[in-house]
């Protein structure tokens, strides 16, 4: 998750320079079907899963700081910009009830032309996908212990995983060169493969016992993978580019599957490597990855419009002044997020 969010960061505030960061969300997707299973399947096998309960932690979880960012966002743009809100409240009221992928479809809202410049809320059409993914999870949850029960455990896993790779092949069969890439970077359909994908992963680990005889052969190899995977993604973020067709027929489909093997070769314990993805900045930034994917977009397009590069002597002090309000407010809001679940 850490990786994920600094590819994002970085697309958000240098898109002409880290070109392909808008990969990290890829990543997201993926990791975020991986923790819901893993954590809906825990919970299962221990008797404490029900829907109540799955719904009140997400609406504690994902709703509530969603709401507090877009309370504050539109208060401080009324405040001091007023002009940015007009004609805004059919797209909030699409953040709110979990469409705005497909309202943003519905406008042409072109991700890679208009980055930063029409709307502080641009990068909700992710919570759009997610929030329509939490609220049909019980449904795919439920059908997936059903198959379990009626044949076995790795077969449903493999039906889910036949689901979601025949899902993957739809965003490279509906790009269409010289056509708008909204539809195709926006759908639901197109994206959600990622996140079953990930869902794949959790319930196989909760659900499918591990060998623990590990050949050293499959040490070395998860080692050299890794290594190998996480530069490859780096080269990516700086290289790929939104514009080009290869991206929707190929690499978002590749890396989408090459950051499934390096998840799981990640929770393999064995790997002295994979230790590297515990580092302490990176745990960090994974732990509050969510606050600062909240935040950071409409701080840019504040900062942008509120024209507060020319109060600074170099970009350098700009941009740590930048990444300062965007961390000061993630901490913040998570403070008053916990506080309201505690008065609950």
């Amino acid at each position: 998750k850490g990786m994920a969010i600094i590819g994002v960061t970085l697309f958000h505030m240098f898109p002409n320079s880290v070109t392909g960061g808008f990969l990290g969300v890829s990543l997201f997707f993926l990791l975020s079907g991986y923790l819901l299973a893993f954590t809906t399947a825990n919970q299962y096998k221990k008797g404490t899963y029900s829907v109540k309960t799955y719904a009140e932690r997400r609406v504690r979880r994902i709703l509530l700081p969603l709401i507090i960012m877009i309370m504050v966002v539109l208060g401080t743009l009324y405040a001091l910009v007023p002009e940015t809100l007009a004609g805004i409240r059919a797209e909030v009221i699409s953040i709110l009830l979990g469409y705005n992928n497909w309202w943003q479809i519905s406008q042409n809202a072109d991700y890679f032309t208009r980055l930063a410049n029409t709307s502080p809320f641009t990068h909700m059409w992710f919570m759009g996908i997610e929030l329509q993914y939490i609220v049909a999870w019980p449904i795919i949850f439920w059908l997936y212990r059903n198959l379990s029960r009626l044949l076995s455990t790795r077969i449903a896993l493999l039906v889910l995983t036949i689901i979601a790779l025949g899902l993957g092949s739809i965003m490279p069969i509906m790009y269409q060169p010289g056509v708008d890439v909204s539809r195709v970077y926006f759908g639901t359909d197109t994206r959600v493969w990622a996140l079953l994908l990930g869902a794949v992963l959790g319930l196989r680990y909760v659900d499918v016992k591990a060998s623990t005889h590990i050949s050293k052969f499959k040490k070395t190899f998860g080692s050299i993978f890794l290594v190998t995977s996480t530069l490859a993604l780096i080269v990516a973020y700086v290289k790929l580019n939104g514009q080009d067709p290869l991206t929707y027929i190929i690499w978002m489909p590749v890396f989408t599957i090459l950051f499934a093997l390096m998840v799981l070769f990640v929770e393999k314990k064995y790997l002295t490597i994979g230790k590297f993805f515990d580092m302490p900045l990176l745990k960090w930034l994974g732990h509050h990855s969510y606050g600062l994917f909240l935040w950071q977009y409409p701080m840019i397009y504040l900062f942008e419009h509120m024209g507060f590069m020319e109060y600074f002597a170099s970009p350098i002090a700009y941009y740590i002044v930048l990444v300062s309000a965007i961390i000061g407010l993630t901490l913040w809001s998570e403070a008053v997020t916990n506080w309201c679940v505690r008065q609950h």
